[in-house]
Formats: C-alpha cells, sequence, structure tokens
C-alpha cells in the first residue's frame, strides 16, 4: 500500500472514530444523586450567611478605604466592555467585583442594580463567548482560558444567585455542570 492510501485510510479511521465519540455524548456530566448541583441548589463560594455579615460589616468599617477602591474599579466597570484576553484584570477579576460590590450594596440597603446589571451583562459575554475547548491552552489560567470563565460565571451565579434572571440562571447552570 503506498504511502498516500495508508494516509487517507488513517485519516478517514480518526475521523470516523471522534464522530463516534463525539456522538455518543461521553462528556456530559451526570450530578451525584442528592448533591446541590442534582438538586439544582447553588453551591457555596467563599461566601455565605455567616461571613456575608462579617463582610459587609468590614466594607463600612475597617476595610472601608479598600471597599471604596473596590467600588471605584467598579465603577470603571460600569462604562467598560466585557473582554476576555487580557492579563491585567480578568474576566474573573472583572465579574468578582461586579458581584462583590452588588453584593455588598444589596447587604448594606443601598441601590445595586445598575452593578447586577453589569455583571449580568459579563456573565452573558463569557456564555456567548466561552470556549471550553481551551481546558489545555497555555493560557488556561487567564481570562480567556476555561477557568476563569468558569469562575466568573460561578462567582456571579453563587453571590447573585436569588436576583439572576431564570433564563441567565439555567444557562449558567448548565454551563457550569456540562464543562
Amino acid at each position: 500500500m503506498n504511502k498516500l492510501k495508508v494516509a487517507s485510510l488513517s485519516t478517514i479511521f480518526f475521523s470516523l472514530l471522534t464522530l463516534f465519540f463525539f456522538s455518543q455524548n461521553i462528556f456530559a456530566y451526570t450530578p451525584i444523586p442528592n448533591s446541590p448541583l442534582a438538586n439544582n441548589e447553588r453551591p457555596r463560594i467563599f461566601i455565605n450567611p455567616a461571613t456575608l455579615s462579617v463582610l459587609t460589616a468590614r466594607a463600612t468599617g475597617s476595610h472601608a478605604v479598600m471597599y471604596s477602591s473596590l467600588k471605584s474599579r467598579a465603577d470603571e466597570l460600569l462604562t467598560t466592555n466585557p473582554k476576555m484576553g487580557g492579563y491585567s484584570v480578568t474576566i474573573f477579576d472583572q465579574a468578582a467585583i461586579l458581584a462583590l460590590v452588588s453584593l455588598v450594596e444589596k447587604t448594606n440597603g443601598n441601590d445595586y442594580t445598575t452593578y447586577k446589571n453589569r455583571a449580568f451583562l459579563f456573565a452573558q459575554y463569557v456564555l456567548d463567548n466561552a470556549d471550553p475547548w481551551q481546558l489545555t491552552s497555555k493560557h488556561s489560567g487567564q481570562s480567556y482560558g476555561i477557568r476563569g470563565q468558569a469562575g466568573a460565571l460561578s462567582i456571579i451565579y453563587d453571590w447573585l444567585y436569588s436576583d439572576l434572571p431564570p433564563t441567565l440562571k439555567s444557562d449558567m447552570h448548565n454551563f457550569l455542570v456540562n464543562i
């Protein structure tokens, strides 16, 4: 058999094998029975009701200067388009800043709608531009890597869960479960 036929046969075989595996949905994730994901409950990331009161107290007390700086950065993000691919501030950082300021402002009884809505815009941007095939990318830890994408969605999903519009909540849940 000449080299061209061997190359063609191996290419066809690989293509058929790839098609078979991808058509079998072998990458679908089935949550552990009775886990939060299986019960459509949300996991908790960093902040729970006990730590939230401490966090908000610090934001207006001992860490007020730091929180003011964080809130200024959130204000800048209100006029910044979401972007994946930077080294200085990742999509995860941007999402976390907006979600945290939203959460603290809400807990303190302040208007947080602008920050919340902007966080939702960032979440939708991640969903619309996510590339789950970057699992082994040399930049996988950066904002355009899957860890940054999933991290950004996880923070918004957890910290702003009760405010998420149903469709966005469902889309985020499906992305996180099936990643």
